[in-house]
């Protein structure tokens, strides 16, 4: 394996954040959390978000992780996009 950055650690990869909700380590939700506390981290300096739908990007979370639970298997449930 390649070595860890400090990007890395902080915001997983794609294939991490899949890995992390197979094995139960993380929900949707918090990967969501993560990711709308990355865009206002950033938006400041970066300004790459002109609408930013927390409200429903946390609702889609929350039945993703309903979806989960029940046994639906899709391949990027649950990854914030």
């Amino acid at each position: 394996m390649g070595k860890s950055t400090a990007c890395e650690s902080t915001f997983p990869t794609l294939t991490n954040q899949l890995y992390q909700l197979a094995s139960g380590a993380v929900t949707s939700d918090e990967l969501v959390r993560r990711s709308l506390h990355a865009i206002n981290a950033s938006q400041s300096t970066l300004n790459a978000f002109r609408v930013v739908l927390t409200e429903q990007a946390l609702a889609d979370a929350a039945k993703a992780d309903r979806d989960r639970a029940a046994g639906k298997q899709l391949p990027l449930l649950g990854v914030p996009i």
